[in-house]
């Protein structure tokens, strides 16, 4: 019987092309569901899929209004693969809450490995649903928002709402790299820091009124990050 964990939504601008994908996705057990991106109904039940993928090809498509379509629904993994190589266009799919954008051309090994560790850390990892407040955000992990004091709504990818909880439920500590790491990414490299360098860099550009000048996540050289508000 197929469970949400195994179930995958494939959509692209490219339908038969990026229905090669799916004997291989077949490999990892996954029931996988292809849809075209100029069809998309806005009635589809996103909520059954434990992992979204958006296959872009052409460079005129433009998939920015549909990935913020599918967040604003959606709040499992949400990945996309593109040719896209400029950083602000990368930057800009984070921020709205796509969990990795992949770089194409990509072999299938590296993209089934990537999508199997994806469903492993959504199995593995145990989601934090308890709401947290401060003096100046209240982060909803259910829905993978921040809002702040003045009513701004901030969307979340993922691992930037892992990252968010753990740092506010910790208010005021210091949290070792390796914890966080093992926390946010459950079964991942430990040596691999730039990964929640490069997080912390996208979670302050959205949060922080000044990203190179800190409020609330704060650098301890040596040691971590700690959430204070100060």
């Amino acid at each position: 019987m197929p469970t949400k964990r195994n179930k995958i939504l494939l959509i692209s601008d490219q339908y038969d092309l990026a229905k090669t994908w799916v004997p291989s996705l077949g490999q990892l057990q996954a029931q996988v569901s292809t849809i075209p991106s100029n069809v998309l109904p806005e009635s589809h039940d996103f909520s059954q899929y434990g992992l979204i993928i958006i296959d872009i090809y052409a460079t005129t498509c433009d998939p920015v209004p549909l990935c913020r379509a599918i967040r604003s629904q959606y709040h499992g993994l949400l990945l996309i693969l593109t040719y896209e190589r400029d950083e602000r266009y990368h930057l800009l799919l984070y921020d709205i809450g796509v969990d990795e954008s992949i770089i194409k051309p990509l072999g299938v090994p590296l993209f089934l490995a990537k999508v199997s560790a994806w469903l492993n850390r959504a199995e593995h990892h145990v989601e934090v649903h308890k709401q947290l407040t401060t003096s100046n955000f209240y982060l909803e992990p259910n829905h993978k928002r921040l809002v702040t004091t003045n009513g701004e709504v901030l969307r979340l990818s993922t691992l930037e709402c892992r990252l968010l909880s753990l740092l506010m439920m910790n208010q005021g500590f210091v949290l070792d790299t390796d914890l966080i790491i093992a926390r946010v990414w459950s079964n991942y490299d430990m040596s691999d820091k730039d990964l929640l360098k490069n997080l912390i860099y996208r979670l302050r550009r959205k949060i922080e009124p000044d990203p190179a000048s800190p409020q609330y996540i704060h650098t301890v050289n040596g040691h971590g990050y700690m959430f204070r508000e100060d």
